[in-house]
This record gives C-alpha cells, structure tokens and sequence, in this order.
C-alpha cells in the first residue's frame, strides 16, 4: 500500500527553516508505511544553495529507505537550482 504524506513549507528559507525542514523529512522517513512524501515549497522564498543541498541529500537519503520525495518547488527555488545546473523534474 502506498502511503504519501504531504507538508508544507512556506516563507524565508534560513536556518531555522532548513532545520525544521531536515527535522520533519526525516521523521517522515522513519514513520511506519510511509512510501511517498511529498513536500510542497511553492510558497518558499530567499531560498539559496544550502537549502537546495538539503534537498537533494534528503531525497538521497530517504530513496535509500525507500521513501519517494516529490518536491513541488517555488520560483525561487527553481532559480536556485538552474544557477547551480540541477533541474526539477515536471
């Protein structure tokens, strides 16, 4: 049975917010018959390549477990991305 569950994140993308992000994805990842997650950040701002790090580490990290992480990024997080090569799949 596929089970997704999905978050949403919204506002600057600092410290706090990356933390608190890290925090819940790996929480998700460690809840029994969790198979998908998806974390919608359309609503994410001031996003920069640390923040685009922890993004693709935790889909790693989490594909490892064999959890699924579906990102629904933001405009500027979809800038950040191009201006470091890495593209969102549609």
């Amino acid at each position: 049975m596929t089970e997704t569950t999905t978050h949403a994140l919204e506002g600057p993308s600092g410290l706090a917010q990356r933390e608190a992000m890290r925090d819940a994805l790996l929480r998700i990842a460690e809840a029994p018959g969790a198979t998908t997650v998806a974390l919608d950040l359309t609503r994410v701002s001031e996003t920069d390549a640390a923040t685009l790090q922890l993004l693709i580490s935790m889909k790693k990290t989490l594909a490892d477990q064999g959890v699924t992480l579906r990102i629904e990024p933001s405009q500027d997080l979809i800038s950040t991305a191009g201006r470091a090569g890495y593209e969102f799949a549609a």
